[in-house]
């Protein structure tokens, strides 16, 4: 969609614009009044900071190229911006060109502009920071999966099957780790989870929410954020597979039993047991799974 230069991009340096001013200040010294001097330096040092700014947009965007014939300029923009970040040519705590800058540069009009910059926040890529503009924000993945999952998926049973082929893969290997690397408060906080888990199934209240919980400590307890981050965007999926598995006071009691061996395996520290037992946990779930739901 937007044409790319294969040569690597280059920032004109601050000391070529600096340079151009240099002369200029050197000729301009007042001889008579020192202070009016400092103070015409002052001011002359705000417009090569403009100019710097001016200068560095024109070449960020000379290569860039909007497709005309496609409606939702807003989208390219938000892409054309994105993709830069991705490249590095602007870093987290750099401030964007303004909405007047970028708009001056594609010939477009404002309103694109400012819209590609709102989606670009409310992905958490970016944010507007009173009296500077848009910054570049530091990469927060769990925090983008939050946002992007209810959108990105839909439950489906096929969809549900695949999510526990996934799981099988991935929350043993995570309850390994868990054995491994949890802290002394993280197994005191699956302790805790396990008791309001026993709490609820006498009550015989629902026990989806906890479990999804005890589920998520333990990846977090695996100390790897790539893990943590993807159990959080696949929590609506998660969350719905509960339902389609603990519809019945006895899948609830199991469950919970399961979740006292696998606790049990990490407390002690026992790696192969606790990957075992996670194993054996999710592939009972997965068996039930085409199960209908049943009303109480």
């Amino acid at each position: 969609m937007f044409g790319h230069r294969k040569k690597a991009f280059h920032r004109v340096p601050d000391t070529f614009v600096r340079g151009l001013f240099k002369g200029f200040l050197d000729a301009s010294r007042f001889d008579n009044n020192p202070d009016d001097s400092l103070g015409f330096a002052c001011e002359n040092e705000t417009i090569f900071q403009q100019t710097v700014s001016n200068t560095m947009c024109t070449s960020i965007l000379t290569d860039k190229q909007l497709d005309r014939s496609n409606c939702t300029l807003y989208g390219q923009i938000a892409t054309m911006f994105r993709e830069m970040i991705l490249e590095g040519r602007f870093k987290p705590g750099d401030t964007l060109p303004s909405e007047r800058e970028i708009a001056a540069q594609l010939n477009v009009s404002r309103i694109p502009v400012r819209e590609a910059m709102k989606s670009l926040e409310y992905l958490g890529v970016v944010r507007q920071v009173r009296g500077k503009g848009v910054v570049v924000q530091e990469a927060d993945l769990a925090e983008t999966f939050r946002t992007v999952a209810p959108l990105a998926v839909q439950s489906s049973p096929e969809l549900l099957e695949n999510l526990f082929d996934f799981r099988l893969q991935l929350e043993p290997y995570a309850a390994e780790q868990a054995a491994v690397k949890a802290t002394d408060e993280e197994i005191r906080a699956l302790g805790e989870s396990l008791e309001v888990h026993r709490q609820s199934i006498e009550q015989h209240e629902k026990v989806e929410e906890i479990s999804f919980e005890f589920h998520l400590q333990v990846m977090q307890a695996s100390h790897n954020e790539i893990i943590r981050s993807v159990s959080e965007f696949l929590g609506v999926l998660q969350r719905h597979s509960r339902h389609m598995t603990l519809w019945n006071a006895q899948r609830r009691l199991e469950a919970y039993e399961d979740h006292v061996r696998i606790f049990q395996a990490i407390e002690e520290h026992d790696a192969p047991k606790a990957r075992q037992y996670m194993l054996e946990h999710l592939l009972q779930a997965k068996r039930v799974l085409p199960t209908v739901p049943k009303t109480h």
